[in-house]
């Protein structure tokens, strides 16, 4: 059985958003903790702030994971 994560795109982003899968699942735990991004990734998706997240910089990797 293979797993998919699907998310409405840029602009559904939320603080907070992906904890509970992070929490539950440890291959969404491993793509989050493996992201080649240049920032906290994690702490941007589940402490924000909202305006960076907001901010396409660094909405753009964090939507598909998130």
């Amino acid at each position: 059985m293979k797993l998919a994560f699907l998310y409405a795109g840029q602009g559904s982003q939320h603080v907070g958003m992906g904890r509970d899968l992070y929490e539950k699942y440890p291959a969404f735990r491993a793509v989050l903790d493996s992201a080649p991004v240049d920032f906290d990734l994690k702490q941007l998706c589940f402490e924000g702030p909202e305006e960076q997240l907001n901010d396409t910089r660094y909405t753009q990797p964090g939507s598909p994971r998130c």
